[in-house]
């Protein structure tokens, strides 16, 4: 899994606007009925509330804190998170289409990335409802503003 960038998070990025290394980002769950729209608008207040799967039976919206560290190679650079996720405790978890992580220290409390699913998914009571994310959050290319640009 790994998550794809709004396009608001990528222009507050370059603006210094987001540290993701010491900036609180969350996990919210969302439901199928959700649509990912990357071209925004893209604040936790934006999203439609019905979409948001509901706090119970393990599972809290905005609770969970995920560890980031970002690794520069090169051009490339890969945000890493580690694996998360909920117990499901008297009840059903889901069902769940996508995660949505948020930067809950900016003001907007923009999302910076949704992981689609390829499913819609829940977990039973007693079981986890688990992100692996051995792939990392985000990768993608190096921004430098300094370099050549070629045109054909």
């Amino acid at each position: 899994m790994i998550g794809i960038c709004t396009l608001q998070f990528i222009e507050e990025l370059h603006k210094g606007e987001h540290n993701l290394e010491a900036d609180v980002l969350v996990a919210c769950l969302v439901t199928p009925g959700y649509v990912f729209n990357i071209s925004g608008p893209n604040g936790y207040g934006d999203i439609d509330s019905r979409h948001l799967l509901p706090s119970g039976n393990g599972y809290t919206q905005k609770a969970k804190t995920l560890t980031v560290s970002v690794v520069v190679e090169g051009s490339k650079v890969k945000v890493n998170c580690n694996d998360f996720g909920w117990t499901a405790d008297g009840g059903f978890i889901g069902p769940a289409a996508a995660c949505l992580i948020v930067n809950t220290s900016h003001i907007n409390e923009t999302i910076v990335c949704a992981i689609m699913f390829d499913d819609v998914y829940a977990a039973s009571p007693g079981d986890p409802f688990t992100l692996h994310m051995t792939d990392g959050l985000i990768s993608g290319y190096a921004y430098n503003p300094g370099a050549e640009v070629f045109e054909e």
